[in-house]
C-alpha cells in the first residue's frame, strides 16, 4: 500500500452588506450567489523519504531557497529533500509575526504563488508540473526588512516529494 497525502481545500465568498435599519447600522455576511462555497480533495501518493520540514525566522528580504532563506540556527527534521521533479507540494505556514514584517511571499521559480499573513497558512500543490516540481525552486522571503528581535517573521515549511 502506498503513502497517500489528501490535501484538502474550499472556500466559501462572503459579501459584505451594510444596512441601516431603525436608525441602527449593521453590517452583515451573506454568501455569494455568483460562486457560493465549494470545496474539495486531492489525493497523491508521496514518498516519506523525500519530504524535508524548516522551521524559523525567515530572514530573506527577495524570493530566496528554502535552504538558505532561515537566520542560521534554524531547525531541520529528519528526511531529504525533494529532488528534481519529485516535489508533490509544498506547506507553508506563517506562523507568527513580531514587528512589522509585512506578508510572506512564496515563489516557485520567478513566478509568485501566495501571499499570506501571519497566522495564515496554504498547501500547494506541484505534482503534474510537468514531470512534479523541484524542491529548490521553492523560495521565500517577507515583505518589508527584516531585523534582528525586532521584524521577524516565523515559518514552519515543509516540502513533500512524490513517490
Amino acid at each position: 500500500m502506498a503513502n497517500k497525502l489528501i490535501i484538502q481545500g474550499s472556500y466559501s465568498a462572503q459579501i459584505d452588506i451594510d444596512k441601516t435599519e431603525g436608525g441602527i447600522a449593521y453590517s452583515i455576511m451573506a454568501a455569494d450567489k455568483n460562486v457560493g462555497s465549494k470545496g474539495g480533495s486531492l489525493n497523491i501518493v508521496y514518498d516519506s523519504a523525500k519530504c524535508k520540514s524548516y522551521e524559523g525566522i525567515i530572514s530573506a528580504e527577495t524570493a530566496t531557497a528554502t535552504t538558505s532563506c532561515f537566520v542560521a540556527g534554524f531547525t531541520q527534521t529528519a528526511g531529504t529533500a525533494p529532488g528534481s521533479g519529485e516535489l508533490a507540494a509544498v506547506y507553508v505556514h506563517f506562523k507568527s509575526m513580531k514587528g512589522t514584517t509585512g506578508n510572506l511571499i512564496i515563489t516557485y521559480g520567478t513566478t509568485a504563488l501566495a501571499s499570506i499573513a501571519a497566522g495564515e497558512a496554504v498547501c500547494i500543490p506541484l505534482n503534474g508540473v510537468g514531470t512534479g516540481g523541484n524542491g529548490g525552486d521553492v523560495k521565500l522571503h517577507v515583505a518589508t526588512d527584516y531585523t534582528l528581535n525586532t521584524n521577524e517573521a516565523t515559518v514552519e515549511v515543509a516540502l513533500i516529494g512524490q513517490a
